[in-house]
């Protein structure tokens, strides 16, 4: 570690312990609230469940359908002592009233204030009916109560009248005696890995995101930050000095937090889901072997805040922030409460994600080697990714522009901003509203998306981003040449190709469950189902992200940013984990010809062509490599021989 960066963490570190009110409040507090949490919240349940148990309920009941015996049975058990209820007897007349009520009305909303259950029995079949109240606590309770008394008895007249037939109870010899292979900490491990991950994610980002907030945008809302630079330091020197500070900090609340979690646990101060006996003995080996796998995501998180923190004009604007790196973060990692997501080569370079996983494999003690190391390559690809942004983005170019450079250089990169803002906003309307009016009837649900929704979507990102250009530029409605649109069309045999070796190489990390189409969508002919299929959205989905999206963000970003953005966006429109790797690279690929071609048209005719080999043909093996290599250089050739500026005008 050189001198200054050296000096520049020693005073960084010194600011932070300075401010105990604030080190306190997000750092150390947590580790004191567990017992707190895990007394309070046991005690808080047994007094709860000790006071709905001592309540009583009213009932009303009919039994009169049933055996005399069953209801001999039945009221002796309802007037028991323990059973805590006030009961009346239903005649014929209320009950048939009871009925008709009952079927012009929902049950779980239809009792009345006067009783908390209403019971009676039907023929044909013979039944029993529950009438309570879901939204009301003392009616569950009630119907819980009853249905427990009800179970018990037809489980013991069953019991007696085979009995009577056989003589004997043949099964009587067989006794059930599960017995359960795994060891304590596994049992721990099991109900550790569930929760452990989502609070080791929560613990990073509220120290990280108070030291951060403090060493970037704090000192630059008091001036102090301006004075780093006129000093002969070397930026990258600074900008690691203030991170390994918030690292520091970052992996002190997630170690001493986790230690004090897991001592609560071994001290059976309470109880988890699903821990059982073993909630005494969570492995502390294995959890010091899950938080070593998750010190290159600790890296990533505290680079992520520097690199939101060193961009924010303000600690209050810094503070906005926080919040959607915080859902993004638990979102994330909330894979772990899934059982169903098992860490594999495509989750384990998931940011977060992986790690999350691999963390709860670690307390189950089934962590395997091979997907450690993709995660470990992965998490430390994002966080390499993440630190080299902030180098370059901590110069002193920036922090002492002028204020007549600064408005400028902040107008230069609004549009892309707006851009890629309308792009979030495009994808949830389309997966808000496209996907209920989809649900809703497939066929008109899918044309209001791609006419509606779509082509909304579209023209507001272009007036965002427009900048007083015409519209029709805006959305790269321009001429294109025909090689382009030529060339565009015969790339989608390369692409159906290549991303049918795609999913099938996905499919030996990621599964892709059984997806049914509507029944409406398989039932058209070869045209509509072009036409709907692949004409609408290689027309509609290019308009808003090939025209309206990318217009806005080739206007501040490289190509290859550009590129990488449209393949973000396209890939998340299509909301499925399954699809996002495929489509994505769909969005790279028409990205890269509309930026050539300066036009969507080619863009247009590769995707609609793409689809269209997909549409008319779904069951097929696609085109061949032979087709598909010809194409692939076709294309190339096509784009390749022209120097890609429209020949028409676009002030349409």
């Amino acid at each position: 570690m050189n001198s200054a960066l050296s000096a520049v963490f020693r005073t960084e570190m010194r600011r932070l312990l300075r401010d105990r009110k604030a080190l306190f409040m997000a750092v150390v507090l947590p580790m004191a609230l567990y017992p707190l949490l895990f007394l309070g919240t046991e005690k808080l349940e047994s007094s709860v469940e000790e006071s709905l148990q001592e309540k009583q309920i009213t009932l009303s009941y009919q039994l009169e359908d049933l055996p005399l015996e069953a209801q001999d049975r039945i009221e002796a058990a309802l007037r028991e002592g323990s059973f805590a209820a006030e009961l009346t007897r239903l005649d014929s007349g209320q009950v048939t009233a009871l009925r008709e009520r009952l079927s012009r009305t929902e049950a779980e909303s239809w009792v009345g204030t006067d009783q908390d259950l209403y019971l009676w029995t039907e023929k044909d079949p013979l039944r029993a009916v529950l009438v309570f109240d879901r939204g009301d606590t003392l009616s569950n309770e009630a119907q819980r109560r009853t249905a427990e008394v009800l179970e018990r008895i037809r489980a013991e007249m069953r019991d007696e009248a085979m009995l009577a037939v056989t003589g004997s109870d043949p099964a009587a010899e067989l006794e059930i005696e599960p017995e359960d292979v795994a060891s304590e900490e596994d049992t721990a491990g099991r109900a550790l890995g569930k929760l452990l991950p989502l609070l080791a994610i929560l613990m990073l980002v509220s120290g990280a995101s108070f030291a951060a907030l403090d060493a970037f945008a704090g000192e630059r809302e008091s001036g102090t930050l301006e004075t780093l630079f006129v000093q002969p330091v070397p930026a990258n020197s600074i900008a690691l000095g203030k991170f390994l500070s918030v690292l520091l900090t970052a992996l002190f609340a997630l170690v001493g937090n986790t230690v004090s979690f897991l001592v609560c646990v071994s001290l059976g101060l309470g109880e988890l889901p699903n821990l059982g006996d073993a909630q005494a003995s969570p492995q502390l080996g294995r959890a010091a072997l899950g938080l070593v796998l998750f010190l290159p995501t600790s890296i990533l998180i505290a680079a992520v805040f520097c690199l939101v923190s060193a961009r924010a004009r303000s600690f209050r604007e810094g503070q906005n922030y926080v919040l959607p790196i915080v859902l993004v973060s638990v979102a994330l990692s909330s894979f772990s409460m899934v059982d169903q997501a098992q860490l594999d080569g495509v989750l384990a370079a998931v940011p977060i994600t992986g790690p999350a996983l691999a963390l709860r494999a670690a307390l189950q003690g089934r962590l395997s080697p091979l997907p450690a190391v993709v995660m470990l390559a992965a998490s430390s690809f994002w966080a390499l990714v993440a630190l080299s942004q902030l180098s370059k983005t901590l110069d002193a170019e920036r922090h002492l522009a002028t204020r007549e450079v600064g408005p400028e250089a902040g107008a230069r990169r609004q549009a892309s901003r707006r851009a890629i803002a309308w792009g979030a906003i495009s994808i949830l309307a389309v997966y808000v509203l496209g996907g209920r009016l989809q649900a809703a009837a497939p066929i008109p649900g899918l044309l209001l998306t791609l006419y509606g929704v779509v082509p909304l979507c579209a023209l507001w990102t272009a007036r965002s981003v427009a900048r007083g250009e015409p519209l029709a530029r805006s959305l790269a409605l321009g001429v294109p040449r025909w090689t382009h649109v030529l060339g565009g069309i015969s790339l989608a045999p390369a692409l159906a190709f290549t991303n049918r070796h795609l999913f099938a190489l996905q499919e030996r990390f990621l599964p892709m469950p059984e997806l049914a189409l509507p029944e409406a969508l398989t039932e058209l002919g070869p045209v509509p189902a072009f036409l709907l299929l692949a004409v609408s959205p290689g027309l509609m989905e290019e308009l808003l992200f090939r025209g309206a999206i990318q217009g806005g963000l080739r206007k501040d970003l490289s190509w290859a940013r550009t590129v990488g953005w449209q393949a973000l966006l396209f890939g998340a429109v299509h909301a499925s984990i399954y699809r996002f790797l495929p489509t994505a690279w769909i969005g790279a690929v028409l990205s890269a010809v509309a930026w050539r071609a300066r036009s969507i048209w080619p863009a247009v005719a590769l995707h609609t062509s793409y689809n269209g080999l997909l549409a008319l043909n779904p069951d097929g093996e696609g085109p061949g490599a032979l087709l598909a290599l010809g194409g692939a250089v076709l294309g190339g050739l096509l784009f390749a021989s022209t120097s890609g500026r429209p020949e028409a005008r676009t002030d349409l």
